[in-house]
């Protein structure tokens, strides 16, 4: 899933522009809107779960907090197409823990932690890039006056964006 939304959402910015200056393609982006379903019916499925394992969540609470939750899992498809296209190709990787802290009270503090990188990897770069990319595809909806993809495109953004901050804060500097 995380590969085919990287794709598409990488691909959604030359959409902008290929739909703008192809006027007689339209026809393919509006036969391409019955795909909304799919979101609605995600939203659906995460909105039945969450009620199941959390019965006094809200729809309110669920509305407000949905988007975000999209957002930033939207964030981390770089990291996971990573995983995805390692794991197709047999490569071989270390299992790397997910970071426990050992943050028990509020003097207790994450900073000096092993589990802290110590380089700019790569893969942040790309994280930064990937959020001025989409950032650049709101500025575009803007300027073709095509707001079909500035949902998703701020989505995109702002989970990027978060996800390269937080990989940038977690670098240790020595």
């Amino acid at each position: 899933m995380f590969l085919l939304l990287l794709i598409a959402a990488i691909l959604s910015i030359p959409m902008l522009y290929i739909k703008a200056y192809r006027p007689d393609l339209k026809w393919i982006f509006d036969l391409g809107s019955i795909f909304i379903i799919s979101f609605f019916a995600m939203g659906f499925f995460y909105w039945v779960s969450a009620k199941a394992t959390h019965p006094d969540y809200t729809f309110k609470y669920f509305i407000t907090n949905f988007p975000m939750f999209l957002a930033f899992s939207m964030g981390m498809a770089l990291h996971n197409s990573i995983a995805v296209v390692e794991g197709y190709l047999g490569v071989r990787t270390p299992f790397v823990r997910t970071p426990k802290f050992n943050i028990q009270s509020k003097g207790d503090s994450w900073r000096g932690n092993k589990y802290l990188s110590t380089v700019f990897t790569p893969v942040t770069f790309f994280e930064g890039l990937l959020a001025l990319y989409f950032i650049y595809g709101i500025i575009s909806g803007f300027k073709l006056e095509d707001y079909g993809l500035m949902l998703f495109h701020l989505m995109m953004a702002l989970g990027f964006s978060y996800v390269f901050l937080l990989s940038v804060r977690s670098i240790r500097y020595a």
